[in-house]
């Protein structure tokens, strides 16, 4: 089953067909690995039509979904921002801290 190139999320391949201006399907098919082909020779690219973390950098898209196996992957950086917790509130109304 292994092509050589790892398997992306549907939400990552959407966002690669945005880019390469084909329609957002979230499956890798022909026409997307065409455009594919088509921009990785246009950026010096090996004209693969697989998604590897060099087409993805020159694409500007981050994998959601990378599958561990590119070395030196740093895909996860980005992290949900929480605000910050507000101070817990012990006294009730009326009462006195000693």
């Amino acid at each position: 089953m292994a092509k050589g190139g790892a398997q992306h999320d549907a939400e990552t391949i959407k966002q690669v067909q945005t880019k390469l201006n084909v329609k957002a399907d979230g499956i890798m098919g022909p026409q997307t690995q065409k455009a594919l082909k088509e921009f990785q020779t246009s950026k010096s690219i090996e004209a693969s039509g697989q998604l590897n973390q060099e087409t993805l950098a020159a694409l500007g898209v981050s994998a959601s979904a990378a599958g561990g196996s590119a070395s030196g992957s740093t895909a996860t950086e980005q992290k949900p921002q929480q605000p910050p917790a507000a101070p817990a509130k012990t006294e009730k109304p009326g009462e006195k801290k000693h």
